[in-house]
């Protein structure tokens, strides 16, 4: 009896998750409300003061990115900013936009956006930190979301320029980086700041030959400018060692959702962390879609145990 109640209950409270699976935006939002923590995303660091909890780059190159950054002089050679442009420029396929999603490995991925032209957004910024990392190059990535940090969304690169100790943002998928007034690369919160005030700002191109997402920067402003309320940073750039996990290369043979899951329950995918201004009834409904998956998990850990014993009981009665 105690073991159809859980499973009655369990199976009600998984029912409530069934609107998630209908499409792809809606998995992303149960992934993100898995990863979201509830410290705020702290932006005022530099990679001399990495906070200890952000899961950076640690374990050997990948060979591939090793040797594309040998083959076309991509290291830093004391301009860390030239050297990230540079990156940019090498991933970006000339006279092509990335489109259409990978969801492969990062050297299936680097392959397929550098001959094809494929890859969305995430995609492209997971090839794009692979290389920076081998280039010696830090980053962090920032994103933002146009539906309660569902699917719908983008994800941009901020990298660090040791020469002139400052931070400066690149939307690699776009082919975009941003310059404020005095003609200094703008930050990831100083964009957003822009955004939201209004204050001036252009746009430059990453690879000159290559289209920009936007052909009319009216548009590129727009759409930056719906999503500057939902704001997030991934808490990690350690791409190549979240691809590299043998739990990881080994779920990735049963699709995207179950890599990701793994990689997950093993504590290899970075967290995900709001700003501080986020909107309290957005953040709060992510983060109550987190309790409901914990719930869930933990009561099928005892759905599961319960049916054990119950076995066991009825086994052993049944030969005494």
């Amino acid at each position: 009896m105690l073991f159809l109640l859980a499973l009655l209950v369990w199976g009600a409270l998984g029912l409530s998750f069934v609107r998630h699976l209908s499409n792809g935006a809606e998995l992303v939002r149960l992934r993100n409300a898995l990863l979201l923590e509830d410290a705020p995303a702290s932006h005022q660091w530099s990679p001399e003061s990495v906070p200890a909890d952000f899961k950076v780059e640690s374990g050997p190159v990948h060979p591939l990115f090793a040797r594309v950054v040998a083959d076309h002089a991509l290291h830093t050679t004391g301009d860390d900013w030239a050297a990230a442009l540079g990156v940019g420029r090498h991933l970006l396929p000339d006279d092509m936009r990335p489109n259409n999603p990978i969801k492969a490995s990062l050297a299936e991925s680097y392959a397929r956006i550098r001959e094809h032209g494929e890859g969305y957004c995430g995609d492209v910024v997971e090839v794009f930190t692979a290389l920076l990392n081998a280039a010696g190059v830090f980053s962090r990535p920032w994103a933002f979301s146009f539906d309660g940090y569902g699917g719908h969304g983008h994800i941009l690169s901020e990298v660090w320029d040791r020469q002139r100790k400052r931070w400066g943002l690149i939307d690699i998928y776009n082919n975009q980086y941003f310059l404020g007034a005095d003609g200094q690369p703008l930050s990831a919160m100083e964009f957003r700041h822009h955004l939201i005030s209004g204050e001036a700002f252009h746009g430059e191109r990453v690879h000159p030959d290559a289209p920009p997402g936007y052909v009319y920067p009216e548009k590129a402003l727009d759409y930056y400018r719906r999503g500057a309320a939902q704001w997030y940073m991934w808490w990690g750039n350690a791409v190549m060692a979240l691809d590299s996990h043998p739990v990881v290369t080994t779920a990735r043979r049963f699709g995207r959702p179950v890599e990701q899951l793994a990689a997950i329950l093993w504590q290899q995918y970075p967290r995900l962390r709001l700003l501080p201004d986020a909107d309290p009834d957005t953040r709060d409904a992510l983060a109550a879609l987190r309790t409901r998956l914990k719930i869930f998990g933990w009561l099928g850990v005892a759905v599961l145990l319960i049916g054990i014993v119950s076995l066991v009981s009825s086994h052993w009665e049944r030969v005494t």
